[in-house]
């Protein structure tokens, strides 16, 4: 019987960025609305990164594919807001080409 042990140091980052808004539909002649949605979508960023000392053999699956990674730079907010914009964009058309059948 064999004991074998490793200390694992373990860093999770994780940053969100979250892009919501509503369109409103008017009819411009009576200055009324006449639909409204919801949209909306979520950019996250999250990164592991592992280090540890001891016997290799002590290490789970996970633990063991972690190892290696190091911490990445944060993702800049107007970036991030970007990113989240270009995911709605396809949404916000899609709306537009329904609330065609309304007018």
């Amino acid at each position: 019987m064999v004991c074998i042990r490793a200390e694992v140091l373990e860093i999770f980052q994780s940053k969100a960025a979250r892009l919501t808004g509503t369109i409103d539909i008017y009819d411009a002649v009576r200055n009324t609305r006449i639909d409204s949605r919801d949209l909306g979508t979520e950019i996250l960023f999250e990164n592991y990164a592992s280090t540890f000392q001891g016997d290799r053999r002590a290490l789970s699956r996970d633990s063991r594919n972690r190892i290696g990674n190091s911490p990445q730079p944060f993702p800049q907010d107007e970036h991030m807001l970007m990113q989240a914009a270009d995911r709605l964009k396809p949404e916000i058309r899609d709306e537009l080409r329904r609330s065609r059948g309304i007018l």
